[in-house]
Parts: C-alpha cells; sequence; structure tokens
C-alpha cells in the first residue's frame, strides 16, 4: 500500500459489508486459489531440486536448468498477481485474516466485528466474550 493512496479509511456497516460480499468473493476466492496452488508449485520445485542433487551437470549444459528457471520466473509473477490481489482487498479497504481458509474482517467502529469467510452466504457479526 502506498502512502498517497491507502483505500478505505471509513468503518463499514453491516449493510455496505454485505454489498461488497461479490467483489471480496471474487478476490478472495482467486487469493485462496492461487496461493494454494504456489505452496504445491513451490514444495514441488524444491523436490525436484532436491532430487537432482546427485551429480551434477554445470547449470549451462544441464537440460533442465532452463526448465527451472521457467519454473521460477513463473512463481515470481504469480507472487506479484497475489500482492495484486492482496492490494485490491486492501484498497477496498478490508483485512485478510486467514489465507487458507479466506477468511477476512471489515473494520467497524464499536466491538462488534464483521467476519466473512469464504462458502459464507453472509457477513457475521462476532461480539466479544465477558470472562
Amino acid at each position: 500500500m502506498t502512502a498517497e493512496h491507502k483505500g478505505r479509511t471509513k468503518p463499514f456497516t453491516r449493510d455496505e459489508a454485505h454489498k461488497a460480499l461479490p467483489l471480496v468473493t471474487s478476490i478472495v476466492r482467486d487469493i485462496v486459489e492461487l496461493s494454494s496452488d504456489l505452496e504445491q508449485r513451490r514444495e514441488r520445485l524444491g523436490e525436484l531440486r532436491v532430487s537432482r542433487k546427485g551429480p551434477r551437470q554445470r547449470p549451462e549444459t544441464d537440460p533442465y536448468e532452463e526448465e527451472f528457471r521457467q519454473m521460477e520466473d513463473d512463481l515470481t509473477s504469480d507472487d506479484g498477481r497475489l500482492q495484486a490481489y492482496r492490494h485490491e482487498l486492501e484498497e477496498l479497504g478490508v483485512e485478510l485474516r486467514d489465507v487458507k481458509k479466506g477468511a477476512v474482517e471489515f473494520p467497524t467502529v464499536g466491538s462488534v466485528r464483521l467476519t466473512w469467510r469464504l462458502g459464507d452466504a453472509d457477513v457475521q457479526e462476532v461480539y466479544p466474550t465477558s470472562l
């Protein structure tokens, strides 16, 4: 987020959060899917690199080195896409709380929190519990 443009600073009402859900749903779905895909591809690339640790050819003569570089470039590019999706949420004023579950929070005034998770039909009001 840049200093010039920080997105929405006004707290959400329940109605405003509900109206934002179609766009938030789309962005959060993209974040969850891409994040999971990136994690799997990084894991697989790491496994491939480890499995090739035996007698190695020099990088310039390794027939797979270019393919590894392309995979790494693709990961870097998709990392940029993931950051852009996160930035979109920030611009809307929505806080991403859990990437794997697709959980977000809509900032409010007072102690009631407005939360939503991918797959939920609507925004939930969360009240503080007293001990």
